[in-house]
């Protein structure tokens, strides 16, 4: 609900603000619409990393374990979930995002290609809920997997501006999960997934 709402009204914002008349908003529109997705991204990473330390701070991570004796399998099934979960949601907030905007945006149309393209929005909302999940099991902490997944995605983009010399520049953008694309961000997530997969076999399941 709050990842639906911080979406929607952002993006409406932001459309509502624009100027198509004067500056033209054309195919960026889409853009327009969709733009609270990186702020809305923020509560999916929580709910992602408490789908797992949530367990460890309630000692059921125990339970689990016992009654699913294969770690990974209990990892997996969890992305699973919060995979569909997730896509489900986002699906239905992309599509309000976009009949919000519309009203406000006078080029924005269902019809058009780049708003069918919004699809990358919902995989890109998935794709960052597992990592944060591959996170939380790596960290187990709560708040410090959230630190972690949110300093991951918003601090790259931050030091990208900030530095002058054009290689690291570059090298900010190309890494960083939330700008580099969703080929980098989906190899962020299987690596957190590996790692956090691995940790959880080999570990006590203590917190």
């Amino acid at each position: 609900m709050i990842t639906a709402a911080v979406t929607v009204a952002l993006g409406a914002a932001i459309s509502a603000a624009a100027d198509c008349v004067r500056d033209g908003c054309g195919a960026d529109a889409t853009r327009l619409a969709l733009s609270g997705v990186y702020l809305g991204q923020a509560p999916v990473a929580v709910l992602a990393v408490l789908a797992v330390s949530g367990e460890y701070s309630t000692t059921l991570i125990r339970t689990t374990v016992t009654a699913i004796p294969s770690r990974p399998v209990v990892l997996a099934a969890k992305a699973l979930v919060l995979a569909v979960t997730v896509a489900a949601a986002a699906s239905l907030t992309q599509l309000a995002a976009v009949l919000v905007a519309g009203t406000l945006l006078p080029r924005l149309s269902l019809v058009d290609g780049p708003v069918l393209r919004a699809i990358g929005s919902v995989a890109y909302l998935v794709l960052i809920a597992l990592l944060s999940l591959g996170t939380a099991a790596a960290v187990r902490d709560s708040g410090a997997a959230i630190g972690t997944v949110l300093g991951l995605l918003y601090l790259p983009p931050i030091l990208a501006q900030m530095v002058t010399e054009p290689q690291w520049h570059r090298l900010f953008e190309h890494i960083a999960p939330m700008t580099a694309g969703k080929g980098v961000l989906a190899a962020w997530a299987c690596g957190t997934l590996l790692i956090g997969g691995l940790l959880l076999r080999f570990r006590d399941v203590q917190a």
